[in-house]
């Protein structure tokens, strides 16, 4: 057992803690910071699933334009777009979520004579854009590709 002498004892005794009032401040002060830092979070999550959202989106109308594209040439406009209806029309059984059925086919593309000044004279087609919506429709995502006709 050891023997305190009685500087030490006396030190001992002098010795005090943090009071009730500053560990009520520091906790005050470190809540704040983090009432600071949670909406940070809570859009972070919202944003990492919209994102989320978006890309399977962009992967629905992604893969309706690389059918499109892996079928040309096409004869012309109406041979596009008749292609296009029958993707679409497949596309809404697999990515019913991003292609809204209750909405016009007509409202899910758009197809464009290309008018590009770098157009090589020899290459004729026309620019087709592609919806694909999100979000139970709020928001879209459109994709666009060149494709050919003869």
């Amino acid at each position: 057992m050891k023997i305190l002498t009685k500087f030490q004892a006396i030190k001992l005794l002098d010795q005090q803690g943090f009071t009730m009032v500053e560990v009520l401040i520091s906790m005050a002060i470190i809540a704040l910071l983090a009432m600071t830092f949670i909406p940070l979070f809570s859009t972070s999550f919202i944003n990492i699933f919209a994102f989320g959202e978006r890309d399977r989106a962009m992967s629905a109308a992604s893969d309706v334009m690389e059918h499109l594209y892996a079928a040309q040439p096409f004869e012309d406009r109406d041979s596009i777009e008749t292609k296009l209806n029958g993707l679409l029309t497949s596309a809404e059984r697999n990515f019913s979520e991003f292609i809204l059925k209750e909405l016009d086919t007509e409202e899910h593309y758009q197809i464009e004579p290309s008018n590009d000044p770098k157009e090589i004279d020899s290459v004729k087609g026309y620019r087709v854009s592609l919806d694909a919506y999100y979000q139970s429709g709020g928001r879209r995502v459109t994709l666009t590709s060149f494709i050919r006709v003869n």
